[in-house]
């Protein structure tokens, strides 16, 4: 929806090609577990419109009509991740 509008407050986002198991997310929440996320947003670069994957994929996203507020990032309008991703 080309009219929808997002104000949302991001950080860390991983994005998966498979469900993960209650398991698996238990021991991501104690550091215990090494899985790779296709993606990986940290949302922490603090300036620019360019968000880094961090993940295996490596698709940066492009942010639109957002602001910064370090350490976190408040998403305001548009984020745009490269096809591929």
């Amino acid at each position: 929806d080309a009219d929808a509008y997002n104000n949302t407050k991001m950080r860390d986002v991983r994005i998966y090609d498979t469900t993960l198991t209650p398991a698996q997310v238990s021991l991501m929440y104690k550091g215990q577990w090494n899985g790779s996320p296709d993606h990986w947003y940290l949302f922490n670069e603090g300036t620019g419109d360019t968000c880094v994957d961090n993940g295996a994929l490596a698709k940066d996203g492009t942010r639109y009509n957002a602001t910064w507020v370090n350490p976190t990032y408040t998403e305001t309008d548009e984020l745009t991740i490269t096809a591929g991703g």
